[in-house]
């Protein structure tokens, strides 16, 4: 996972945007929703298949810990039945999580974070979705951002929008660089990736020659 995560990481320096919004994709946007508009052949790829038996919110607001195996000491539990279904947990949480009539292939769960914890929805991996921000800092964990249509409120227009690939092959979309505070689990992750020799492997860019 940690190499298909490396790999993933060029798409997220070509994501990111300040003061203006990526282009519309007839195909996802609704009105007042902008969506990036990715060729089909670099989509990028979709959560494994296999939905967690458990999550966990840090006690510090940090991003979900989702786990293959029920949590030891859970503070609760859900089951999921349908798609679309909303389900809210708070910070600090352990919560063991069961789904009934649910294809394990074709959902995963996402979550948008809330001011004292995350939303948990199941949701279609390959259906479009749409998310809206309405503070700074605020995240989501999407499947996919070529299927992803964004909104802004609150005056956060003029914020950067930055994805980061998770391990787990889903995606964090977030609003606020880490300049301005916002912290990025999943971008920890991927900076200690970034060793030397990883760095020496890197392309560097050029500048391109002035025609005479």
């Amino acid at each position: 996972m940690f190499i298909r995560t490396a790999v993933a990481f060029t798409l997220v320096a070509t994501l990111i945007s300040c003061g203006s919004a990526p282009e519309k994709s007839d195909g996802t946007a609704i009105p007042g929703h902008v969506s990036i508009n990715v060729p089909e052949k670099n989509i990028p790829p979709s959560p494994d298949p296999g939905l967690p038996t458990s999550v966990t919110l840090p006690s510090d607001g940090g991003a979900p810990v989702t786990m293959m195996e029920k949590a030891k000491t859970p503070t609760t539990s859900l089951t999921f039945t349908k798609v679309g279904q909303r389900e809210f947990v708070k910070t600090g949480e352990a919560v063991n999580m069961m789904y009934d009539g649910v294809d394990s292939k074709s959902t995963y769960v996402k979550y948008e974070s809330a001011e004292n914890g995350y939303w948990l929805e199941l949701a279609l991996i390959k259906e479009p979705t749409f998310v809206e921000f309405s503070y700074l800092c605020q995240r989501f964990i999407v499947a996919n951002p070529a299927l992803t249509s964004i909104s802004f409120g609150n005056g956060l227009r003029y914020e950067q929008i930055v994805w980061t690939p998770r391990q787990d092959g889903s995606w964090e979309v977030r609003i606020g660089a880490t300049e301005r505070g916002c912290k990025s689990e999943a971008l920890d992750e991927i900076n200690k990736l970034r060793t030397k020799e990883y760095q020496k492997e890197v392309p560097k860019s050029a500048t391109p020659k002035k025609k005479k």
